[in-house]
């Protein structure tokens, strides 16, 4: 059965009390060797014993302390897997990050090429539309001074001509001009058989 430590101490001191009280008896009588041979026994058997006894609770001991140190480093290498993993995770985000950047750049000088590309065609387009316009109001305008010109020339050359005649007709062409007339007319008439009616004017 189970015997509980402190019994076995006090057993093992009492086996072994006799053996020094003895040794103390033999060295009055001169047993020196003996003596020194008997405390040798005494002591093996009392730290065999106290050895034997506490060896079960200096095991568990151990044990217990051996598992505390192999938690402990389990932890530990844990905690600096861990660590390492969130290492690698914000070394990845960096990289990720700094592409990201990149691409925003990438895509920013893209646009801001595209919107100038698009303000100049825009621009192009509108200087084309106005040099159009331009075009057509100067073609317009070209096309109305000509009308005007030649409304004025003509009023011109009417003008002319008209003071052309009067300084050509003086009176007397001008009465010859109407006696040619009514012979001219009266030729006719006699032509066609009716009486003439128009006779020349007398001078």
């Amino acid at each position: 059965m189970n015997v509980r430590p402190g019994i076995w101490l006090i057993v093992l001191f009492l086996a072994a009390a006799p053996g020094l009280w003895g040794a103390e008896e033999s060295a009055g009588h001169g047993g020196g060797s003996l003596d020194f041979i008997g405390k040798v026994i005494n002591f093996a058997v009392l730290f065999g014993g106290l050895a034997f006894v506490l060896f079960k609770p200096l095991r568990a001991m151990l044990r217990k302390r051996t598992e505390d140190v192999r938690r402990t480093l389990d932890d530990s290498e844990a905690e600096r897997r861990r660590a390492e993993e969130n290492l690698r995770f914000a070394q990845a985000r960096l990289e990720n990050l700094a592409s990201e950047v990149e691409a925003l750049r990438k895509a920013a000088e893209a646009e801001g090429l595209a919107e100038q590309e698009k303000i100049r065609r825009l621009a192009a387009e509108e200087a084309e539309k106005i040099k159009r316009l331009t075009k057509s109001d100067m073609e317009a305008q070209v096309r109305a001074g000509i009308r005007e010109l030649k409304r004025h020339a003509a009023g011109l050359a009417v003008e002319r001509a008209s003071a052309r005649l009067k300084s050509r007709l003086t009176p007397e062409r001008q009465a010859g001009l109407i006696d040619l007339s009514i012979a001219e007319l009266a030729g006719k008439d006699e032509k066609e058989g009716s009486d003439p009616k128009i006779r020349p004017r007398a001078h």
